[in-house]
């Protein structure tokens, strides 16, 4: 590595727009740390991109990441929330268990992830987190997905705000529909209550 490197570690790399972002990333002349709870369906090859493994509702797999990113490369210039899933299904039929693993994914991981990578975010690094126009229009069957995206907004704005005197940006991109696997996923986690 370089002195003048940039570092770029995006979330939810496999397919649509996390792997558009790494591909932009890669074009701009990042070193991209893509990471998908299964990093061989990371499909992109590039010398600047290193695949890793992430899961997301495992607070302590984020931290580990976190210290090794650090170690192995000391500063993480953009740091890109993608990763997400939508649970969609009647509210009176959801789980609080189902809730909960939303919840999760869509916004408490973002901000463990923000935590854990603090010691290698410095002035001048961004964070970007991948919202929705989902979080201010409720639509029915959506409820949950749509709550998880407020909640994810809600605590971008707060961390915009508390991280700007120590020159770290924090972004929210208010994303519509997208082509991905993100229609079959959210399908998959609709069961029907016994």
């Amino acid at each position: 590595m370089t002195d003048s490197f940039k570092l770029a570690l995006i979330t939810g790399c496999s397919s649509g727009l996390g792997k558009a972002l790494a591909e932009q990333g890669l074009d701009r002349g990042y070193h991209v740390v893509a990471t998908a709870r299964r990093p061989e369906s990371i499909t992109l090859e590039h010398p600047r991109l290193h695949k890793r493994a992430l899961d997301l509702n495992d607070p302590e797999h984020i931290r580990t990441l976190c210290t090794q990113l650090h170690e192995e490369f000391g500063q993480i210039d953009l740091l890109i929330n993608n990763a997400g899933f939508g649970l969609m299904g009647p509210m009176l039929e959801i789980s609080p268990q189902k809730l909960a693993e939303q919840f999760q994914t869509n916004s408490i991981a973002p901000l463990e992830l923000v935590q854990s990578a603090r010691q290698s975010l410095k002035r001048g690094s961004t964070v970007v987190n991948i919202g929705s126009v989902s979080a201010s229009l409720v639509t029915p069957f959506a409820g949950s997905y749509c709550a998880s995206k407020a909640a994810l907004h809600a605590l971008s704005d707060a961390m915009r705000m508390e991280l700007a005197p120590f020159g770290i940006r924090v972004m929210v991109v208010r994303a519509g529909a997208i082509r991905s696997k993100f229609a079959e996923r959210a399908e998959s986690e609709l069961t029907p209550q016994q």
